[in-house]
């Protein structure tokens, strides 16, 4: 442990070196990644609730009411992905297409969380 606390310059030549050996997605050399370079708006919105703590959602009630908000839309969007699916598959098939996505139909709860349903 040091005595002396690092200096802030110090600190960011150090992670300078670590992030030297990354890729960059301006390079053009990243190619089939899952990710890819954040939004301008995206890193915008993520510095903005950077001090925001969910784990405290009585103190952060404007950013847990924005989550719950998020968190309903992608909701939406996947079950309704995952309705058109399985309306896609004939009814003799259906098991057999959630065994083989590991989901086992005779425990498979139905309808959405009660969280969502409000």
């Amino acid at each position: 442990m040091n005595e002396k606390p690092i200096s802030h310059d110090e600190i960011f030549n150090q992670l300078n070196k670590f992030q030297a050996m990354d890729c960059k997605y301006s390079d053009g050399r990243i190619l089939g990644s899952m990710c890819t370079e954040a939004h301008p708006i995206a890193k915008e919105a993520f510095f903005k609730f950077i001090d925001s703590n969910l784990g405290d959602p009585g103190l952060f009630k404007g950013t847990k009411l924005l989550e719950d908000k998020v968190l309903k839309m992608i909701y939406s969007i996947f079950s309704e992905m995952y309705r058109r699916y399985l309306v896609k598959v004939p009814a003799s098939q259906q098991t057999w297409v959630k065994k083989a996505r590991g989901v086992n139909p005779d425990k498979e709860k139905t309808g959405p969380p009660r969280d969502f349903t409000e």
